[in-house]
């Protein structure tokens, strides 16, 4: 089973089907969806979501930390773009909590908890890249030249 990268969107790949069939029996085991009084298309749903459902919950936590322990640097600043995103989101609830009481907690207080999350993931990203990428080019030792001296491209289209 190969390990997915860290930077491209999730795929279902044969791993995720062979976890699928594996936890498919006792995830509708332990619900019986079948013995559910509700209408069929409701029992049909059940089941085929639960077992998917435990797959995404089992399954593709198991895959980043496995993407992170073998992505090396890159994989570790993702992981702490990914941990700093979850902190910041719970140190906002966790203030909103503190003003408004748990059971009193207003549902669209959500919202800029997620894009909490999310500028903080996606600057975590940005900062990653470009410690990487965006050093000074180092010049062509050709194209050097002293300053008292023309450019020689510049010579060239002069002529």
């Amino acid at each position: 089973m190969s390990v997915p990268s860290l930077d491209k969107p999730f795929r279902f790949t044969a791993g995720f089907w062979v976890a699928f069939a594996v936890l498919a029996i006792p995830t509708l085991r332990l619900a019986q969806p079948w013995h559910w009084e509700l209408p069929v298309i409701s029992k049909i749903a059940g089941t085929v979501f639960i077992p998917f459902a435990a797959v995404v919950v089992c399954y593709c936590p198991v895959m980043f930390v496995m993407a992170v322990i073998q992505g090396g640097k890159e994989g570790k600043e993702i992981a702490s773009a990914f941990i700093g995103a979850i902190a910041g989101a719970a140190v906002f609830l966790c203030a909103v909590w503190i003003v408004y009481g748990f059971d009193r907690l207003p549902s669209w207080l959500a919202i800029p908890a997620v894009l909490i999350a999310s500028a903080i993931y996606s600057r975590g990203k940005t900062n990653s890249k470009t410690s990487h990428h965006c050093r000074p080019r180092p010049t062509s030792r050709r194209l050097r030249t002293h300053p008292s001296r023309p450019h020689p491209v510049r010579q060239v289209a002069e002529s």
